[in-house]
């Protein structure tokens, strides 16, 4: 279990670090990938670049979290809240992986969508998100179990 434990932790602590890379420190990217072609155009990749920066805090924040759940993870595996830890990151995932969906739907019908969730970088992102709430909520369900 330590070591699903120990994988987990290292996934959410890659993630929230890429996140806090791309929404923080490369915002213009970000933004770039969040608006289609047709609206880049001014104020908005400088709006939407600045508002990204707030998300990559909170990825930072997500991030620092958990590092400091690996490091310590002996020390956690001897208190039962070892679920909660799992389900904030869970919902972290989950919460990034559900607004997308309805942006995804429109655009699997060929409407127009903010941005495009289906391919290249927005939709690894979609995939990885959903891929860690999974995880992360399975692991919580064990911990919760045993």
């Amino acid at each position: 279990m330590k070591t699903f434990i120990v994988i987990i932790l290292t996934l959410n602590l890659l993630w929230f670090v890429a996140a806090f890379n791309l929404f923080s420190m490369r915002s213009a990217t970000a933004a770039k990938l969040l608006l289609r072609r047709e609206n880049r155009i001014d104020p908005f990749p400088a709006l939407v670049a600045q508002l990204t920066k707030f998300l990559g805090g909170m990825n930072l924040a997500l991030a620092i979290f958990a590092a400091i759940c690996l490091f310590e993870v002996d020390g956690l595996l001897t208190f039962r809240l070892n679920y909660a830890i799992c389900l904030v990151f869970f919902v972290a995932h989950m919460s990034q992986f559900v607004y997308n969906v309805p942006l995804a739907l429109k655009e699997k019908k060929g409407e127009s969508s903010h941005w495009a969730v289906l391919t290249g970088t927005m939709f690894f992102i979609f995939v990885g998100d959903a891929f860690l709430a999974v995880c992360n909520l399975v692991l919580a369900v064990c911990l919760l179990v045993n």
